[in-house]
């Protein structure tokens, strides 16, 4: 399916559509779409059609969405835009707990959208790269520091052993402890 370019020229990708039928789909999850979740989403979807430039044939296919479930896993493919990705699980959560608890099915479809998400990303892989940049920012910063305590040699004795002083006493004034 092809993003159609709408009346105003807006494009409402495919990505974008599809994270909504997830959304809609997280409303069936627990066997009754609750008028709490039907009301936000066609305030959503009325807004989107007015000020986003969501075309009304997709406007059709998410409100036949709200009559009939779909399949999660047959809608999930077509959201490859990153920040679709992402915020389907924002959404699809806030709807599952827009009627004040979280059904187990619901939750099970969380983890599911969650995990989809988060295919194919290595997290030890990025928390040891972070672990690696913090260490090296940290040595780059006492080594900064380091070489910025006052120095005999500098001219400017009086601060040498002030600074000498300080830290025969135990205080290192260049240093948070």
């Amino acid at each position: 399916m092809n993003a159609p370019i709408n009346q105003t020229g807006v494009d409402f990708s495919i990505s974008k559509l599809y994270m909504w039928r997830c959304v809609v789909a997280m409303a069936h999850a627990d066997g009754i779409i609750h008028q709490d979740e039907k009301d936000y989403l066609l305030t959503m979807f009325g807004n989107m059609r007015a000020r986003a430039g969501m075309p009304d044939e997709y406007y059709a296919i998410l409100t036949e969405d709200l009559q009939s479930p779909q399949d999660v896993a047959n809608l999930l493919p077509y959201i490859n835009e990153p920040v679709y990705r992402g915020q389907v699980v924002y959404f699809a959560r806030l709807l599952a707990y827009i009627d004040g608890e979280l059904h187990p099915a619901e939750e099970k479809l969380l983890n599911k959208l969650h995990a989809s998400v988060m295919k194919g990303v290595d997290l030890d892989a990025i928390r040891k790269e972070v672990a690696e940049n913090v260490k090296q920012e940290i040595i780059l910063h006492d080594a900064a520091i380091d070489g910025a305590a006052p120095q005999k040699k500098s001219g400017n004795l009086l601060a040498y052993l002030i600074d000498e002083l300080a830290c025969r006493f135990g205080i290192d004034s260049l240093r948070q402890q």
